[in-house]
């Protein structure tokens, strides 16, 4: 049997099938698990944005009272379009999953099983500024290169 953390060989002891009998006698072992515990950090779920997790409409409410907080009614006729309104949900969708998933790595690293605030702190600055300024270039850059092939 192998332990799921460290990968090494582990003896297996077996089982007492008796109480009164305290030398432990050679029993199957447990089902073998995957190779790979699914929480290793080199297994990320990769996300799937066709469908976007939170509800069009609330977004675009809070992006408007967003808009309204920091404009103090100097962009009052200001309207986003719809194309708009899904693109940054989507990016900001994108940004949050890439932020949960680094804080869960982090966790992982440190040898924990549960997110903190400052795993999520650690994920969210430095990397993830710099994450979002990756993916806006790696968006144009495709887009380039699928208008240079039509």
């Amino acid at each position: 049997m192998t332990s799921l953390t460290t990968g090494t060989e582990m003896p297996f002891r077996g089982i007492v099938a008796n109480s009164s009998d305290s030398s432990p006698q050679n029993v199957a072992p447990p089902t073998q698990l995957p190779n790979q515990c699914p929480t290793a950090p080199s297994v990320v779920p990769s996300a799937d944005f066709d469908e976007l997790v939170f509800d069009t409409q609330h977004f675009k409410s809070l992006v408007h009272s967003i808009k309204n907080e920091m404009d103090n009614g100097r962009f009052e006729d200001l309207i986003f379009s719809d194309g708009i309104c899904q693109q940054m949900q989507t990016m900001s969708e994108a940004l949050l999953f890439e932020v949960f998933a680094a804080a869960n790595l982090t966790a992982i690293r440190d040898r924990r099983l549960t997110v903190t605030p400052k795993d999520m702190r650690a994920s969210a600055t430095g990397e993830g500024r710099n994450l979002i300024n990756f993916n806006i270039e790696k968006m144009r850059e495709e887009e380039e290169e699928s208008d240079e092939e039509e």
